[in-house]
């Protein structure tokens, strides 16, 4: 809405500039003629020039500012007035028209209130000073009342068309403001579900896949086709954390091996499936590289001291038979774990 109040401003702007121009060329043609004095001529530019100015000045600070149009309007009126005093013919009182096309866009209906009836005035004691000087009599006061009749119904249809003009634009700005409401309200609905899928799906505690989220990804690489490698993991003395240090350092615990996971593996393949069990599932992968992968991962599980759990890997066709045979490899893993340190053992 904002673009398109300033584009109507400045379209108010050139057509003011260009109906200045041409009475100036016009009457500069005049003026070499001898048909008007050069100190006329002066003055009819500075009644032009300082009120155009002035409101281009205005716009080029502040187009947006709501009384552009009246300043317009005062400016645009002083020029007509000056015209209007001292033009040669009847018809001057039609440069009024070519500013009311825009004050019907711009949907001002108080300012054509206001210049209507200005302009009413003018023309008015322009008419009286005619017919005080002998130019206007009841015998050809036809013109004169084509006058007066022409500005009323130019005024009262600017001031309709305005007002009508002003409930569309209004009723648009509703019509908008409540389309982005909804449209606001639709994404915040589909954010909201995304959150609550993405809860429903999520470990809070270490921020990997839950157990939910572990069976759906195990039904969908049992449907297909191909070799997936799976890493299973056992957090190592989760309960002797828990009992000596508290339940807070056993979720400190839970939740360093989920970041450690999400470290080596992408989040979307990591799964907490129970208290202390983590899972990775690994797709599409040769089995080269996972059991790479793999035998990093463990060296990183295993670096600190006591390991952070115990790992077993396996490769193959069959989702859930590489689960059964990655849980009995880490088992091993474990009692390698319980061997080295027997206080952990349950």
């Amino acid at each position: 809405m904002q673009d398109f109040r300033k584009e109507l401003n400045r379209n108010m702007l050139t057509a003011w500039t260009v109906i200045a121009a041409v009475l100036a060329v016009s009457y500069f043609g005049e003026t070499l003629k001898g048909e008007r004095t050069l100190c006329y001529y002066v003055v009819f530019l500075t009644v032009t020039l300082i009120p155009l100015g002035l409101c281009a000045l205005l716009y080029k600070i502040d187009w947006k500012r709501s009384r552009f149009p009246i300043f317009a309007a005062i400016g645009y009126f002083v020029m007509y007035t000056f015209v209007l005093f001292t033009g040669r013919t009847s018809m001057v009182y039609t440069y009024i028209l070519p500013l009311l096309s825009f004050f019907i866009m711009l949907h001002e209906p108080k300012v054509v209130v206001g210049l209507g009836a200005a302009t009413l005035a003018v023309n008015a004691l322009s008419i009286s000073h005619r017919v005080m000087a002998g130019e206007i009599t009841v015998q050809n006061s036809r013109d004169v009342e084509i006058q007066i009749a022409l500005l009323l119904l130019c005024f009262l249809g600017t001031y309709v068309s305005s007002r009508l003009f002003e409930r569309i634009i209004r009723r648009n700005e509703d019509y908008m403001n409540t389309v982005i409401r909804q449209s606001e309200m639709i994404l915040s609905q589909q954010k909201d579900v995304q959150i609550m899928s993405s809860l429903a799906r999520e470990d809070v505690l270490t921020g990997v896949g839950n157990r939910l989220f572990f069976e759906e990804r195990m039904k969908e690489l049992s449907a297909g086709q191909g070799n997936t490698g799976v890493i299973y993991c056992d957090i190592n003395g989760l309960k002797y954390q828990n009992d000596h240090e508290g339940h807070d350092a056993g979720d400190a615990l839970l939740r360093n091996f989920g970041d450690l996971m999400r470290f080596h593996f992408r989040g979307s393949d990591c799964f907490r499936i129970s208290g202390d069990e983590f899972v990775v599932l690994m797709p599409g992968i040769g089995r080269e590289a996972f059991e790479g992968r793999a035998g990093r991962f463990r060296n990183a599980a295993w670096k600190k001291e006591p390991p952070m759990a115990s790992v077993g890997w396996s490769y193959g066709p069959d989702p859930a038979e590489a689960v059964k045979n990655a849980e009995a490899m880490m088992y091993r893993d474990k009692q390698r774990f319980y061997d080295r340190f027997p206080k952990y053992k349950r």
